[in-house]
């Protein structure tokens, strides 16, 4: 199922706390013919904070050096969901493609995120760092990690995304609009291809 159009959001996070809220379980879908693997984390990890601070400073340096190659921030992107891959075509006519993650959404109308584990609309082969991070939250008594539905701001949901880019070494993050609802991802190593004409 496509995911279209967005916008990145070149970030600072505030640490603010979330409240908590159970969803429904999400339904299993065939597995998309390429995705970014995950493995569970190890058990000695660093603290999700320091996970969180490391995360913040990679990925704004990664962040710019996407802005570089195709202009992220401008980039027509879509998810297919059947191939696990997200595409951006940026305004200079580069094409850029990479595996991809999406680690939960937003939705801008109650602010609420939702863990793409819970998430019936997310393939559960991209949802595969995201239960990684709900197995953290139980090893590490996180609740925020194990909770599948939380009330919290868009700022909020970069620090789930931050530790995502630095345990994964994702090469990169992307928070896109789809209607009400924000899709926060991160994305593996990136293809370069020029538009043809």
């Amino acid at each position: 199922m496509p995911i279209r159009t967005g916008v990145v959001l070149l970030f600072a996070v505030f640490l603010t706390a979330c409240h908590h809220r159970a969803t429904p379980a999400a339904s299993s879908k065939a597995p998309p013919r390429h995705v970014q693997s995950a493995a569970p984390f190890a058990s000695d990890a660093p603290s999700y904070d320091l996970l969180v601070r490391r995360g913040m400073e990679e990925l704004n340096i990664k962040m710019e050096m996407q802005e570089n190659a195709f202009q992220i921030s401008r980039a027509a992107w879509n998810v297919d969901q059947d191939s696990g891959v997200i595409r951006f075509e940026g305004a200079n006519g580069i094409i850029a493609t990479a595996p991809v993650q999406i680690i939960g959404t937003y939705n801008t109308t109650d602010g609420t995120w939702l863990w793409a584990w819970d998430n019936p609309s997310v393939h559960p082969a991209l949802a595969q760092h995201a239960s990684a991070w709900r197995d953290y939250g139980q090893q590490n008594s996180l609740p925020e990690l194990t909770t599948a539905k939380l009330s919290c701001d868009q700022e909020h949901c970069w620090t789930f995304v931050a530790a995502d880019a630095t345990m994964t070494s994702a090469q990169g993050a992307y928070r896109g609009m789809a209607g009400d609802t924000v899709v926060f991802m991160t994305f593996g190593e990136v293809q370069l291809s020029r538009v043809k004409n």
